[in-house]
């Protein structure tokens, strides 16, 4: 819908700016991931005294981080030379960079204390729920976006509309949690207990290293095909990037849900069903991910002709690169909800901060060599030690937790 409308460089600029909103979760320290797994254990020991305190002490904090990240964008933001950072070199693109900079700074700031919603509702395994409201959010951005396409609103009109309307989700999904279903929850400053913030900020500081490892492996990609292609490269890459977001985004539906599901059942030392449910999930991710990337493998540029036109057509060779990334990915993804699930966020955190290292660092190398693709192909390279040293810690991990069980 955008890319015929804006042309390659502010629609580059589009899925740049787009990308960045999806860091959310990155800047509240990994709190409300931690808050995740301990709602979860506690609603698996049926504890009904803690929920109160570990959703105020998360809460509050992530409000802070919120208002301090809006601060410091107001102060850098008169001095800074957005449309040279950016790479941005046509004038619409230049002159719409700053205030489309601006609206970004701001729905992310808004989108992080709301995003813990999200965890709550995954926490007591109802993320179905979430994903209701979350589509109800969509439509009306969706709606509204097609009204400012119609009005021929400017870039930062576009962000406004689309991203912004896309909180009405949230907002909804908080008021059925904390107005209706779970009003025990509303955060509150007496519910709010600097031990329990720090021992959540300890464990979440964990899960921040290791989000910040997924953004270097997985998200990094736009970034450098702006500083050593141009932003407008960034359209032909990032369409690409959308269609195998699909793979991701329909596995994760279904393998997010894991996490907490998994926690709650070690607490109760079910591991016949954790071991039953973690072989149905990587088999059937895998196998996902193979048929559905030989899909975009092969319908891949026609579809985007289809949609978009010929300015925009990814090349065979970054769709294949691409695939390869997914299928592992799959793999990978499968793997994570397990580790998330045991706990075990130190060994993703700082193994996966060396994985998301070596993927730019190689897809630097290779894009000099290869081109677009050489960036995806550098991520391929970057998830294969990391899916190696999962499997491996998690193996042994299992084996422990087996003799705990029988020793017990």
């Amino acid at each position: 819908m955008t890319a015929r409308y804006l042309g390659p460089e502010r629609f580059g600029l589009w899925l740049l700016l787009g990308s960045f909103l999806s860091w959310v979760s990155l800047v509240d320290l990994g709190l409300s991931n931690t808050l995740t797994t301990e709602l979860a254990r506690a609603d698996g020991r049926e504890d009904s005294a803690s929920p109160p305190i570990l959703v105020s002490s998360a809460v509050f904090p992530v409000l802070v981080i919120a208002a301090s990240i809006l601060l410091v964008f107001s102060m850098l933001y008169p001095w800074a030379n957005w449309a040279h950072l950016l790479n941005s070199t046509s004038a619409a693109a230049s002159g719409e960079v700053g205030p489309a900079l601006a609206v970004t700074a701001i729905i992310f700031s808004v989108r992080l204390p709301l995003g813990i919603i999200g965890r709550i509702y995954s926490a007591y395994q109802e993320g179905h729920r979430y994903q209701l409201w979350s589509g109800v959010g969509s439509t009306v951005a969706v709606a509204g976006l097609i009204g400012a396409l119609v009005t021929h609103a400017t870039l930062p009109v576009l962000l406004a509309t689309f991203y912004g309307l896309g909180l009405v989700g949230d907002v909804f999904a908080a008021a059925e949690t904390f107005a209706l279903r779970r009003p025990w929850l509303i955060p509150r400053l007496r519910n709010f207990d600097l031990r329990v913030a720090r021992s959540l900020l300890a464990t979440g500081l964990m899960f921040w290293i290791a989000q910040v490892a997924v953004v270097l492996l997985l998200e990094t990609d736009l970034l450098v095909v702006t500083r050593m292609f141009g932003v407008a490269a960034v359209a032909e890459y990032g369409v690409a990037l959308r269609l195998y977001g699909l793979v991701s985004l329909v596995q994760m539906a279904f393998a997010s849900s894991l996490w907490p599901a998994y926690a709650e059942a070690l607490a109760r030392r079910d591991l016949l069903w954790v071991k039953a449910i973690f072989t149905r999930s990587v088999v059937l991710g895998a196998a996902w991910a193979v048929l559905a990337s030989a899909v975009i493998l092969l319908l891949g540029n026609w579809a985007v002709r289809l949609l978009i036109g010929g300015e925009t057509s990814p090349g065979i060779g970054l769709l294949a690169a691409m695939a390869s990334t997914a299928i592992l990915t799959a793999v990978a993804q499968s793997l994570a909800m397990l580790l998330n699930g045991l706990g075990e966020i130190r060994i993703q955190a700082w193994f996966g901060m060396g994985t998301g290292l070596l993927n730019v660092a190689v897809s630097v190398v290779l894009a000099k060599v290869l081109g677009l693709p050489g960036v995806a192909l550098g991520t391929t390279v970057a998830v294969v030690p990391n899916l190696a040293i999962s499997a491996w810690f998690l193996r042994r991990r299992v084996q422990v937790l087996k003799f705990e069980a029988l020793s017990s």
